[in-house]
């Protein structure tokens, strides 16, 4: 078939919603790097909203060219909770057979983020002979992690695997790990996260005799990300040399202890901004000089794409799926919870930063990450998922 005739459906457990404005946004931009390589792409979310004033809402619009099909339901609380599972599954399926009325059956079903979005995919395709692949995202098929358990869980993934037609990861550490899990399948492709390079691209100002900023974005909780550990590895820095900045951008219940610690040890060269969108926070990445993550555990965080893609070369801990994306070349690999080590690394980035050729870093990121790369990547990952369907 012709990518342009292919009917996509992204069936996502996670998508930008009003509790979270970025929350599944990695998979809001595969759809986006997909959208003109195909027919039609239609996104159909189910969220349980808390501040919902209705049972059901539903929302229909078209965004970038991305059909949606987005339904929030009340989420109940105390001992009306168990009412969000049946609610959630009725929108699920009762707001799957209406986007299939309103757009027609796919060609193909694409879940990502398992288990429960795989149920309808897996209904479709016995129902309608419509095949499905999946991609996962979830850091919690991780080895170190104790977030995948339960009996009848576990039994549901496995069987909603077997019967898809392909499953992509967006790193080789997580495909390792689900394999080890016993979560595999013969059409298995590493397709990594995607940035819209134009909007993430390098602005060149004329500095003289200026600080190094590094720049740390994420959702700051600190038992993920350990801003903690980055604020110790400033005050051991600051011990050596003063001629740099940290720039942190994120928000979470855990800030106002960073503040109050910043203040406690005279840290006055550390900024907090809160949550930032668009041109506010690629701003911060187009005039910032390095970029810093010191995470206990991730898979593939996207802020590091976007960070290549600005041309900042990274210091990042080696966890999960970020050592497949950071080399000698675009930046530096510490240990989590080694505070002195990251201090040491940010000394020598400051004092060794035009070893690393922007330039480079950006031609290798836009050639591995941006919206042409990725999107011939997953047209590949469809039509293996079609032919070996025909075959059978």
């Amino acid at each position: 078939m012709d990518n342009k005739d292919l009917k996509v459906f992204f069936l996502p457990a996670w998508y930008p919603n009003p509790d979270n404005r970025i929350g599944g946004i990695f998979i809001k931009e595969h759809a986006k790097a997909l959208v003109n390589k195909v027919k039609l792409l239609v996104v159909f979310y189910v969220f349980p909203y808390r501040n919902s004033k209705k049972l059901i809402e539903i929302h229909q619009y078209q965004e970038e060219g991305i059909q949606h099909y987005i339904i929030y339901h009340k989420r109940f609380k105390g001992v009306l909770f168990i009412l969000n599972y049946f609610l959630y599954a009725y929108c699920l399926f009762a707001g799957y057979f209406k986007v299939l009325k309103l757009y027609g059956k796919p060609d193909i079903n694409h879940v990502h983020v398992l288990t429960r979005v795989g149920l309808p995919a897996m209904l479709m395709k016995f129902l309608y002979n419509v095949p499905y692949v999946i991609t996962e995202h979830w850091s919690r098929y991780l080895l170190n992690s104790d977030q995948y358990r339960g009996a009848i869980r576990k039994w549901i993934t496995k069987k909603i695997i077997n019967y898809s037609d392909g499953l992509s990861t967006v790193s080789d550490n997580l495909r390792f790990a689900m394999k080890k899990r016993g979560l595999h399948h013969s059409n298995s492709q590493v397709i990594y996260n995607t940035v819209d390079v134009n909007s993430f691209y390098k602005i060149f100002p004329e500095h003289s005799n200026k600080k190094i900023k590094f720049l740390h974005v994420s959702g700051i909780e600190d038992n993920v990300k350990n801003v903690s550990g980055i604020l110790e590895a400033v005050v051991l820095l600051r011990q050596k040399i003063r001629n740099f900045e940290l720039h942190i951008i994120g928000n979470h219940a855990d800030r106002r202890k960073y503040e109050d610690d910043v203040k406690l040890k005279g840290l006055d060269n550390v900024f907090f901004y809160g949550e930032l969108y668009g041109s506010d926070l690629i701003k911060h990445y187009q005039n910032s000089d390095a970029f810093v993550l010191f995470s206990n555990y991730e898979n593939l965080p996207c802020v590091l794409l976007e960070a290549l893609c600005c041309g900042l070369p990274l210091i990042a801990s080696a966890v999960g799926g970020v050592g497949e994306i950071v080399n000698e070349n675009n930046g530096i690999l510490v240990k989590s919870k080694d505070i002195t080590g990251l201090s040491e690394a940010m000394e020598y980035m400051v004092n060794n930063l035009k070893m690393f050729d922007t330039s480079k870093i950006i031609a290798d990121a836009r050639n591995k990450y941006a919206y042409p790369s990725v999107s011939e990547e997953f047209l590949a990952f469809y039509n293996k998922a079609l032919d070996n369907y025909r075959i059978k």
